[in-house]
């Protein structure tokens, strides 16, 4: 007992001792609530506000941030996420990328934003390259809308000028390294060629829209698919009775990218590329498929 000390005042020493000890849970359990709360359909709303700007739409079915999430922003430091049944579509509404699951470190800074992946694991999935006269399709999707328009001005057509045309600026930058595919089905979709692979592994490394560099770059190596079909010549509504189909059995990338030194081209090294008896390889270099002046395809 407190003999010495006045009945009035104990009430005030149980106040006291409840509010240190209410402080001291919120300081203990502040760093560790956004983990809590940021997952399924708060982080479902928070993803589609954050990229609200962005010229493609970008959702997720939900998810979690690792324990640390806190501490690690303010120290500028990468913190684990795990994203299920991300979905990305292209400023005309067409699915370019989806994963069942990622398992990634991730680095976040605003103003603008950049978004830097690494390692990554992406599950289960597709992932769609198109280029065409629009700016559409995955190369699309991280631009920003354009200021006082709406995501309809996206799909407005460049106006085809005698000079180069600027790029145009991203609303975003995202840089993927280490990134490991697991049964990534994969689309090469250009004018005069396509590629087609199932449930792809493979690993590789993505940046769209870094400051200062050239737009995108993607590089991917020891692809590896049990099949595969390439197109020779238009695709689509576009065929022609010389587009030719070549079905794989069994199909080795060693690599295919678009090179820092040379980002409107795109280089594809066949490793083997099987058929029935014939076996297919050797490497090619596609020309002006990214192209910086206005034009679309391949010289």
């Amino acid at each position: 007992m407190d003999a010495g000390r006045p009945p009035a005042s104990r009430p005030r020493v149980r106040w006291a001792r409840r509010v240190a000890f209410v402080v001291l849970g919120l300081a203990v359990g502040l760093p560790f609530a956004p983990p809590l709360l940021l997952r399924g359909a708060v982080l479902r709303w928070l993803v589609a506000r954050e990229t609200a700007s962005l010229c493609g739409a970008i959702r997720v079915e939900g998810g979690s941030l690792g324990w640390l999430v806190v501490p690690d922003l303010l120290l500028g430091r990468p913190f684990a996420v795990e994203l299920r049944g991300l979905r990305v579509a292209g400023p005309n509404g067409g699915e370019v990328l989806a994963a069942e699951q990622i398992n990634a470190d991730v680095g976040v800074a605003r103003s603008p934003w950049r978004v830097v992946v690494a390692p990554a694991l992406v599950s289960r999935g597709r992932w769609r390259l198109a280029v065409d006269d629009a700016d559409g399709g995955f190369l699309g999707a991280f631009r920003a809308v354009p200021e006082g328009a709406t995501r309809a001005a996206c799909l407005a057509p460049a106006p085809r000028l005698g000079g180069p045309r600027p790029p145009p600026s991203p609303g975003a930058s995202l840089v993927v390294r280490d990134a490991r595919l697991d049964e990534i089905d994969v689309e090469l979709d250009f004018p005069v060629w396509g590629l087609a692979l199932p449930r792809v592994r493979a690993t590789g490394s993505l940046a769209v829209g870094t400051p200062g560099g050239v737009g995108f770059t993607f590089d991917v190596r020891d692809a590896r698919a049990p099949g595969g079909r390439l197109r020779a010549g238009p695709g689509g509504v576009h065929a022609t009775a010389a587009t030719t189909t070549a079905l794989f059995d069994d199909v080795v990338i060693s690599h295919v990218g678009v090179a820092p030194d040379e980002p409107s081209d795109l280089v594809l090294a066949v490793a083997h590329a099987d058929t029935g008896r014939s076996r297919l390889t050797g490497t090619a270099l596609f020309e002006n498929v990214f192209a910086r002046h206005g034009r679309r395809g391949e010289r």
